[in-house]
Formats: C-alpha cells, sequence, structure tokens
C-alpha cells in the first residue's frame, strides 16, 4: 500500500487509459456523423449546451471534491462508521444540490435567445433541447455520488468500464439512429439515457460491495463532519468557479459575440483537447488514491519533495507530447475529418496547443491540492484570474476573435498555475518558489527544442490520407517522449556529476 504504483492502482490507470482511448475514437465517429447529418450549427448549439451545464456543475459547491478528500483517512482505517457518515452527508447534499440546479436549468430557459443570438430554429425549439440537456445533468445529483467512495477506494478501473460499456452502446444507437431520422432530439434523449444508466449500474454496484452503507449512520459523526465539510466546500467552491471561467465559458463568449457557427468550427479542436484532458486526467485521478495514502502517510519531507518533483516530471512529459503533438497534427487532421473549410487559423493551433499543455500541468497541483486541503489559499486569486478571463476574452474577441478568448485563457492559467505550485511548495516542501520557476523555463526550453527538431522532421512526411497521417503522428508522438526524456536524463546525470 506504501508505493503509488500498487498493483490497484496500476490496473486503474491502465484501464482507465484504455477506455478513455476508445471512447475517444468513438467521440470521433460520433462528431463526424453529427457534422454530416445536422450540420455546423447544432454542432455549436452542442457545445453552448455543454458549457452552460458545466456553469451548472458548479453547483456541486466543491462537494465532490471535500467528501472524497475526507474519504481518504477512514477508508485506510477501514472505519465503516465514518465512511457511512461521510456518504449520508453526500446524499443528502446532493439531493438538494439536484433540486437547485433544476431551479437554476429553468432560469436560464428564459435568457437562452441572448446566449444563442441569430438561431436558424425557433427559440421554443431551443428551450426544448435544453430542457433535455439539463435532464441528464440533473439526474447525476440523484445517482452519481456513490462513485466518489469506489473511486477513492481504488476502483476507478470498475466505474472506467461500466462508463465505457454504456457509452459505446449508446454511441452505436446514437450513430444508427443520427443517419435514419437525423433527430438531434433523439439524439439527445440517449445521451439521457446513457447517464442514468451507468450512474445507476455504478450505484447499485457501490451498494452492493459496501454493505455498511445501508446501516443505520450515527448522526453525531454526521454532525462532527459537517462544519469541516463546509468550510473546505466554502474553499473549493471558488476554485470551481475559476476553473470553469478559465476553461467553460470560451464557447458562450464566442457564441454571443460572434454566432454558434463559429463555436462548432471550434469545437472540432476542441474535441481532440478535451479528450486529451479528460484521458490524462483520468490517468492521474486513478492514481492520486495511492499517492494521497504515500503522502499522507509519509513523514519525510525529503521524500515527498522526491515523489512530487518525479510526478511533476512526468506530468511535463506527457503534456509536452500532447502540446507537440497537437501542433503539427491538427490541421491535417481535421482537413481529413471533416474536410478544408473547417480549418482555423495556425495561430489559434498554436494557442490551442499552449492552453493544453497548461491546462494539464495543473493535474498534479489540482491533486496535491485536494489531498492537502489546500484550496482556502488561493480563493483571492483564483477570483481574481476568473474576472480576468473574462474581461481579456471579452475585450479582445470583437478585434481578433477566437484567438482573443484563447489569448485571454493563456493569461490567466499561468497565473493560476503558478500561484497553486507557489503555495504548495511554500507551506507543504518549505522550499524556494524559484526552483520550481528554474525547473518550469527549463521546460520551455527543452519544449521550445522539441518543436524545432520536430518541425524539420515534420517536412519530410506528408500526410495526405489516413496511413500516411497515422504513420507521422506515430513518429511524433515517440520523438515527442523520447527528446524531453533524453534532455532531463541527461541533465539529471551532470547535475549529480557536479554536485
Amino acid at each position: 500500500m506504501g508505493e503509488i504504483m500498487s498493483s490497484k492502482n496500476f490496473m486503474n490507470a491502465v484501464i482507465t487509459l484504455m477506455t478513455q482511448i476508445l471512447s475517444l475514437i468513438l467521440k470521433f465517429v460520433l462528431q463526424w456523423v453529427f457534422i454530416k447529418t445536422l450540420g455546423a450549427e447544432y454542432l455549436g448549439y452542442n457545445s453552448v449546451f455543454t458549457n452552460i451545464l458545466q456553469m451548472l456543475n458548479m453547483a456541486d459547491f466543491g462537494v465532490g471534491v471535500a467528501i472524497t478528500s475526507f474519504l481518504y483517512k477512514p477508508i485506510s482505517e477501514n472505519n465503516r462508521k465514518r465512511i457511512n457518515a461521510l456518504m449520508y452527508l453526500y446524499r443528502k447534499i446532493y439531493t438538494a444540490l439536484g433540486i437547485f440546479v433544476f431551479i437554476v436549468g429553468m432560469m436560464i430557459l428564459t435568457i437562452l435567445p441572448w446566449i444563442i443570438p441569430n438561431a436558424t430554429c425557433s427559440n421554443a425549439y431551443l428551450r426544448i433541447l435544453f430542457t433535455i440537456n439539463l435532464a441528464g445533468t440533473i439526474s447525476t445529483y440523484f445517482l452519481a455520488y456513490n462513485r466518489s467512495l469506489l473511486l477513492a477506494q481504488q476502483k476507478a478501473y470498475y466505474v472506467n468500464s461500466v462508463d465505457f460499456i454504456v457509452n459505446l452502446i449508446v454511441i452505436v444507437l446514437q450513430i444508427i439512429t443520427l443517419f435514419i431520422w437525423k433527430s438531434y432530439i433523439i439524439y439527445l434523449l440517449l445521451s439521457v439515457g446513457k447517464n442514468v444508466i451507468s450512474n445507476y449500474v455504478v450505484y447499485s454496484n457501490c451498494y452492493k460491495k459496501n454493505k455498511f452503507l445501508k446501516e443505520e449512520t450515527e448522526l453525531l459523526l454526521v454532525e462532527e463532519y459537517r462544519p469541516k465539510i463546509w468550510k473546505y466546500i466554502k474553499d473549493v467552491f471558488i476554485s470551481k468557479v475559476g476553473a470553469y471561467i478559465f476553461y467553460g465559458t470560451d464557447n458562450i463568449i464566442i457564441s454571443i459575440f460572434k454566432g454558434p457557427v463559429l463555436v462548432g468550427y471550434l469545437s472540432n479542436y476542441t474535441l481532440v483537447t478535451v479528450a486529451l484532458q479528460g484521458i490524462i486526467s483520468q490517468v492521474f485521478s486513478a492514481l492520486q488514491a495511492g499517492l494521497g495514502y504515500y503522502l499522507t502517510i509519509t513523514n519525510d519531507i525529503f521524500l515527498k519533495r522526491k515523489k512530487v518533483n518525479f510526478y511533476f516530471n512526468i506530468n511535463y512529459i506527457i503534456a509536452n507530447s500532447c502540446m507537440v503533438c497537437c501542433i503539427f497534427l491538427f490541421q491535417p487532421f481535421i482537413n481529413l475529418y471533416v474536410g478544408h473549410g473547417y480549418l482555423l487559423s495556425n495561430i489559434t493551433v498554436y494557442l490551442l496547443s499552449i492552453n493544453l499543455y497548461l491546462t494539464l500541468m495543473l493535474n498534479v497541483p489540482a491533486q496535491l491540492f485536494v489531498i492537502y486541503k489546500l484550496h482556502t489559499y488561493d480563493k483571492k486569486i483564483v477570483a481574481l484570474s476568473a474576472i480576468l478571463n473574462i474581461v481579456i476574452s471579452a475585450s479582445l474577441v470583437y478585434g481578433i476573435g477566437i484567438n482573443g478568448v484563447l489569448i485571454g485563457t493563456f493569461i490567466t492559467s499561468i497565473i493560476y498555475l503558478f500561484s497553486r505550485v507557489f503555495i504548495y511548495y511554500k507551506i507543504i516542501l518549505k522550499v524556494s518558489f524559484t526552483k520550481f520557476l528554474a525547473q518550469f523555463f527549463f521546460w520551455i526550453i527543452i519544449s521550445v527544442a522539441t518543436i524545432i527538431m520536430l518541425n524539420y522532421v515534420d517536412g519530410f512526411f506528408p500526410s495526405s490520407n489516413w496511413p500516411l497521417l497515422l504513420i507521422k503522428a506515430m513518429l511524433l508522438l515517440c520523438l515527442s517522449v523520447l527528446i524531453p526524456v533524453v534532455i532531463l536524463l541527461c541533465g539529471r546525470f551532470l547535475q549529480k556529476r557536479w554536485t
């Protein structure tokens, strides 16, 4: 149990990675069918709805993160009474939040035509579409809370397997129905069914595997946890709002100022970036329980620094590889996938790729903040960064369109990343932040060197069809991992020789 990469954690990571990659392939196929049958405008509607629902999911108020962080200790001690008390509290809060989200969703219906202006369909039809989407979101509040317990028990492999199987069946049905009826409503109803079924299966299995959850709850323990969780929720909520504004408002801002069609064009690119974020974050989440356990039981600060530094370097190699591959593969992929007419500018590609890098680099700090409950320290910074992101994005979108929004995200992501690492280094590791800055700028040098070298390689490999693009992608992926690894290992060797 003391090792981060225990067999259970390794299985979690492997199964999570496999299911996420397969799900990504299915999503690409589904979006291609969606574009061919319903067009870019409905793709834009779908993207805007997704962003609005992400905002509504902030009603979670950080409850899931709070409960999960409090579950680690009683699970390690096998204290069933405390686990039961936490899950009882979780269930009660989520039931209330489900009702709250429904009310807020109904209020959003009144301003929906303002969020999606100049829609070709009627406002009444837009409201029907949003209401169906809303139903899927609300259902999670009544069924999905048990997922946190299974994840904290290092059973992410089961949760991800269920999600993948249900997702596979529903996507096949969505593809068939899109070709036959070209109906967005049927597409949405199937999505709602997917959420309900997968959550119910996980919900039922959690009770089956943890029968003590049906035992009578000790209300004294519930009252003991209530103020602690409420304080933690208040801290986490600001971070959740900030994270949503960083990554969830782009499509809404673009839709309001430029219309939903441009959002549809951008969504072909963000399908890739969001999928990569999902894959990487799920893999790190699968390892989080093991990392949390290790850092909790380890008192040696040197060992903690060593483990965290190792995680940061792994995080960098993955993030850098994703960024570099996106820079070189985005345009040929979109050209083959949906056609030349859907291409955006090369500057947009660079900004999307860099923002993806910064988002992925936040994986380790995000996990450390959950493990050590550090959200109280960055509330003001997150709030300021979130406001700054909206101001910059809204100011620049008129003049330079999509790129203005992406620049706003870039600036605030830098602030968000640096502030979180600064807090962790100062409070937990008790080392100077300049060490991270030196490491970060060294990573930048490695990334620039990798891009320069691969730009030379890229010119020798055409990508005019899928087999050639696949060969190029595999080559770039291998080199984008190999080059940083070699440089980092050489740097570590030289550092040992000089010290």
